[in-house]
């Protein structure tokens, strides 16, 4: 139908320039390597704005976690308020996940 014309194009292109820009294989390796970079007591903060996305950085999250490498500051992901929605519409899909590394 018309009214979803603009949702649908949206989403092609998403997964288009999500599969050009090979983003989530550059977002797998990133969270394979980050913990290496970080102090004992350092945070590493990940906004992610696709539920893919959100999937891959949750799962290692917690993997880093049961291997005791790093401890989640909240246990759910943070997701922006109706006012920030409303100030801010890009932002209804966001959800952000913080870690600190153990040790």
């Amino acid at each position: 139908p018309y009214k979803y014309r603009l949702k649908t194009y949206s989403r092609i292109f998403q997964a288009l320039r999500i599969a050009v820009n090979n983003e989530l294989d550059h977002l797998s390796n990133f969270l394979d390597d980050f913990i290496s970079l970080l102090n004992p007591g350092g945070r590493i903060v990940i906004i992610s704005y696709h539920s893919i996305e959100d999937r891959i950085v949750k799962h290692k999250l917690k993997d880093l976690k049961h291997d005791r490498k790093m401890k989640l500051i909240y246990k759910k992901p943070l997701v922006p308020t109706e006012e920030e929605i409303k100030s801010n519409r890009r932002a209804r899909s966001a959800k952000m996940r913080v870690g600190e590394k153990i040790g």
